[in-house]
């Protein structure tokens, strides 16, 4: 008998071990529970809304406080406009990027043949630019490259002009002239009558061919090329740079 009553009373208190246990596990929850909802209850979420009305830009801030279900507890909402004097700048800017791509400034290479030019006793092969634009192309410039290298010919005595990186006028010609055939072929190192020809096309011109020796079917002309950048400002203060290539037709013979 004494062994049984030893036995409920272990029980006993073992049992009330576990629900002191289980209480205060309660308890402990019932505060982290508690500090969850809190939190939910200080949820505040901001949304940013703007939308522009004639030169006036509106920005309006929605915040939005939620309960501990989430539920839209408090809405406040706050509306500014900017100032215009930042809408000037913005609507300028924007207006002065239409006036850019409205209004290019284009500048192409046409043909690269010889012309003779007065005041110099030969020919010059000559380059020959169009501006297909109206509006003007400032301090434009030529520069050969060979090798890597910038090749510096000598000038036509007709005009300095072309040196001294001038403007070109929109919806106009302009001819360059660029190096004699002496002095090309000076610098390539051969005769001046193996030079047939000039042009943009790396492919040989028929008018070229006939004027090469013929051996046994296969034309004895090559061609030589050299690289061109030609480059200029536009009214925007916009610097272009246009990299082409130069073909000169030479006969081996």
């Amino acid at each position: 008998m004494k062994n049984l009553n030893k036995l409920l009373d272990i029980i006993l208190k073992t049992t009330t071990i576990i629900v002191i246990l289980f209480l205060s596990y309660q308890f402990r929850q019932n505060i982290i529970n508690a500090e969850k909802d809190q939190n939910l209850t200080d949820t505040i979420i901001k949304e940013k809304q703007s939308f522009i009305v004639g030169p006036y830009k509106h920005e309006t801030i929605i915040v939005k406080k939620f309960d501990n279900n989430m539920r839209v507890n408090e809405t406040t909402v706050n509306s500014t406009v900017l100032k215009p004097k930042n809408i000037t700048e913005l609507y300028y800017s924007n207006l002065n990027k239409l006036t850019k791509i409205s209004n290019p400034t284009k500048v192409l290479l046409s043909n690269f043949k010889q012309m003779e030019w007065v005041g110099d006793y030969e020919k010059f092969f000559t380059l020959i630019f169009k501006t297909e634009t109206k509006l003007p192309a400032y301090k434009f410039s030529v520069e050969i490259v060979d090798n890597n290298k910038t090749m510096n010919f000598k000038h036509s005595q007709a005009s300095n002009i072309f040196y001294n990186k001038p403007t070109l006028t929109g919806n106009n010609i302009f001819y360059y002239p660029l190096v004699t055939k002496s002095e090309l072929a000076k610098y390539l190192g051969i005769k001046k009558r193996k030079i047939l020809g000039v042009g943009l096309d790396p492919n040989i011109p028929k008018k070229v061919l006939n004027k090469a020796i013929i051996i046994k079917n296969h034309s004895s002309v090559y061609t030589k090329s050299l690289g061109l950048k030609y480059s200029y400002t536009t009214i925007f203060d916009d610097n272009s740079s246009t990299l082409t290539g130069l073909y000169i037709y030479l006969d081996k013979n």
